[in-house]
């Protein structure tokens, strides 16, 4: 089972909930605030072209074996975003 949750579904089924309890509107509108800033449960994917360790379609990673060629929508969870510089 996942942790994951929809934080569109579970402030709709909120908003449900306190159309159907009148009287505990205020403490069902304050957890609809606090579920609606929760950080998202959705990991960073970083993509090897976007890492800073993907150079010539290669990783330079020592966790990977750098005999192997990646491709630039490949990723891995040792994957370090490249900062863009403007």
């Amino acid at each position: 089972m996942s942790d994951l949750i929809d934080r569109q579904a579970a402030i709709d089924a909120m908003e449900q909930a306190k159309e159907q309890y009148f009287d505990r509107r205020v403490i069902i509108g304050k957890m609809q605030d606090i579920v609606n800033n929760l950080p998202s449960a959705q990991p960073e994917i970083v993509m090897c072209k976007d890492c800073k360790k993907y150079i010539d379609y290669r990783c330079r990673d020592e966790h990977a074996n750098l005999s192997d060629w990646r491709h630039e929508d490949d990723y891995c969870s040792y994957a370090e975003r490249r900062e863009v510089s403007e």
